[in-house]
């Protein structure tokens, strides 16, 4: 997606996370990173000066406790984070690692509320950038296949919390990383647009990349796609009710909806995610534990091989059935919209 189609909050945290925006400034970063993400930092700031506040929305106060599962490389991105506390109203762990029930698939999920005086200074957040960036390498320490970074947000997004880009369901199940900050949460959230466009965008690319995957080379491309269809039945979910759910809810949610023989896949890919056992030698977990745009690249093109056992089970065949999932999800989406535009 081209970055002019990105949302700020996308945007943004495309920006903290690697500093450049598209390829063509990842391999300027190679060689001068600080005059890339100079540059960027005057756009963002530019950016979120435009950024205009969404009159209603349903006021909410979330309170959120500190990350206490004692998880070692978790407390070591904590501890990172409070090098750069100064510029954050927040910084939390979501997903598996924040309720505890995280497994050998997991990676690390995190949201960073940055403060608006910081994305309004180019140079302060051009320093953030950099000190961001470096908790990718922490990142990659729990999971070298990991396939995002930081999400990110400044305080004026929480005046019309941007529900599309992470439900604020996740928040609710959020522990903090900065044990005296960013405890009380307030936002204003905005109700979800149900036309079902989001969600068809997000399957025509699911679509698109199905087909990689019975051929693919390394893990990294493996796991990518499977993550993004065991999204489906959250932002199916979103889709139908106009409200985002907590991911690990959504599957019960949406398959009710379908029949046994529709959802089979849906339990097959899970069960991937569970039995996931792969256990990397430290040659190959060095190698592909870069954070800049080299590092990334390499992850993408060559990643860490798939074993046997896992290519067996992705045949055509498979791929096929998660099309058809992915198609039937979209199809009952867009009836249900008709019914309530009609």
């Amino acid at each position: 997606m081209h970055t002019s189609e990105l949302s700020f909050p996308e945007t943004f945290s495309r920006f903290l996370n690697f500093g450049y925006l598209d390829s063509l400034q990842g391999l300027l970063s190679a060689v001068a990173p600080g005059a890339v993400s100079g540059k960027n930092a005057e756009r963002i700031s530019r950016l979120h000066a435009g950024l205009a506040t969404k009159p209603g929305g349903t006021p909410l106060r979330l309170n959120i406790p500190v990350y206490d599962h004692g998880y070692g490389p978790v407390e070591k991105i904590g501890q990172a984070v409070k090098t750069f506390e100064s510029h954050l109203a927040g910084a939390y762990v979501h997903g598996s690692f924040a309720t505890g029930d995280h497994t050998a698939y997991s990676d690390f999920d995190g949201l960073l509320i940055v403060k608006d005086e910081t994305v309004s200074d180019p140079v302060r957040l051009a320093q953030l950038s950099e000190k961001t960036r470096g908790t990718l390498k922490l990142m990659l320490e729990i999971d070298p296949l990991q396939h995002h970074g930081w999400f990110a947000l400044s305080e004026k997004n929480l005046s019309g919390y941007p529900e599309q880009y992470l439900p604020v369901e996740v928040l609710k199940y959020a522990q903090s990383l900065l044990p005296e900050k960013g405890l009380q949460l307030s936002l204003t959230v905005c109700s979800l647009p149900r036309s079902g466009e989001h969600f068809r965008i997000f399957v025509r690319h699911l679509a698109r990349r199905l087909p990689q995957l019975s051929s693919a080379k390394n893990l990294y491309t493996i796991k990518a796609v499977l993550s993004q269809f065991m999204l489906l039945p959250a932002l199916y979910v979103e889709s139908r009710d106009g409200k985002g759910i907590y991911k690990r809810e959504s599957f019960a949610s949406a398959k009710k909806d379908f029949s046994g023989q529709e959802w089979k896949i849906m339990d097959e890919v899970s069960a991937i995610r569970f039995g996931w056992k792969q256990e990397y030698a430290r040659l190959p977990r060095r190698l592909f534990s870069g954070s800049g745009f080299i590092g990334n690249e390499w992850r993408k093109r060559f990643g860490v091989k798939a074993p046997e056992s896992l290519m067996q089970l992705l045949t055509p065949s498979f791929c096929e059935r998660m099309g058809e999932l992915s198609e039937r999800m979209l199809e009952k989406s867009e009836s249900a919209g008709h019914e309530r535009n009609s």
